[in-house]
């Protein structure tokens, strides 16, 4: 029992280090494909996302939809959504601006890993090395990112998905390990 219990626990991490181990090998062999399918596929869900909030607005009583703003949020999402998946190759050309963005993102999931690391040690679990060398990497390749010391957007691309899955790999054995 207490193994499947353990399983059951663990599974949204392992499934989501499979998903970025997935993201990552299809980024490496379809880079600008990728990126745009995944810009369009959250600009189709954003812009339903407004068409929800303006629905919701006109079946408010007028009091609670003043409050919620879901009319002008509504329409914002919905706005913002349609030029995501109509122009996804402008957003494809601002890459190396969201690449900072991920750089950032990296170099915060990194300090909350640490965090974990640390966590781990402080209460002498096993594994706490899988999870320091997860931070550790994360935080590398956030720098790396940040500092973006390279020539090609492609390049650029291929560093992001290898250290995707690297990340990916390590958290999957720490998951494994530490179930």
């Amino acid at each position: 029992m207490k193994t499947i219990d353990s399983m059951k626990k663990h599974l949204p991490g392992a499934l989501i280090c499979l998903i970025e181990i997935a993201a990552g090998v299809i980024l490496l062999l379809r880079p600008v494909g990728f990126t745009a399918l995944i810009i369009i596929a959250a600009g189709i869900l954003l812009a339903l996302r407004g068409l929800a909030d303006i629905i919701h607005y006109f079946h408010s009583t007028p009091s609670a939809a003043e409050k919620e703003q879901k009319l002008a949020r509504g329409l914002i999402a919905l706005l913002l959504g349609l030029f995501a998946a109509l122009q996804s190759g402008w957003i494809v050309a601002t890459f190396p601006v969201i690449t900072a963005l991920y750089g950032v993102a990296i170099l915060i999931a990194g300090l909350y890993k640490i965090q974990f690391a640390a966590d781990m040690l402080r209460q002498k679990k096993p594994g706490w090395q899988w999870a320091a060398l997860s931070a550790g990497l994360a935080i590398i390749f956030a720098v790396i990112i940040l500092l973006n010391p390279f020539s090609t957007t492609l390049f650029l691309w291929t560093f992001t998905a290898i250290g995707l899955i690297a990340e990916a790999i390590i958290d999957l054995i720490l998951i494994i390990r530490h179930r």
